[in-house]
C-alpha cells in the first residue's frame, strides 16, 4: 500500500549538519516528490537552524525507513505525517 505525506525536518546547525542529510535525500530521491528549504532565522550568521519540508510518496515501510535514517543523523529531528493511503 502506497502512502502520501510529508516529512518535516529540523536541522539544528544547517552549516555543519546538512551534508549528510543532503546525501541521504539524494540517495532516496525516489521517495521524495518535492522539497522546500526554510531559513528559520534570516539574521543568523553562524550555527543557524534550518527546516526542510518534504512531500513524500512510498510504501509504509519505505517511508518509515527514510524517517528512521533521517533521525539517525546528528543534529537532525524529523516527523512524518501521512495524509493519504492508496
Amino acid at each position: 500500500m502506497r502512502q502520501l505525506g510529508s516529512i518535516t525536518i529540523f536541522v539544528e546547525d544547517r552549516h555543519n549538519n546538512a551534508h549528510g542529510l543532503n546525501k541521504l535525500l539524494s540517495d532516496r530521491g525516489g521517495d521524495v516528490m518535492a522539497r522546500l528549504g526554510i531559513n528559520v532565522n534570516r539574521q543568523c550568521r553562524k550555527g543557524c537552524p534550518g527546516m526542510i519540508i518534504l512531500a513524500v510518496e512510498g510504501t509504509k515501510e519505505n517511508l518509515k525507513d527514510l524517517l528512521k535514517q533521517i533521525n539517525k543523523l546528528q543534529g537532525i529531528k524529523a516527523k512524518l505525517a501521512v495524509v493519504a493511503e492508496e
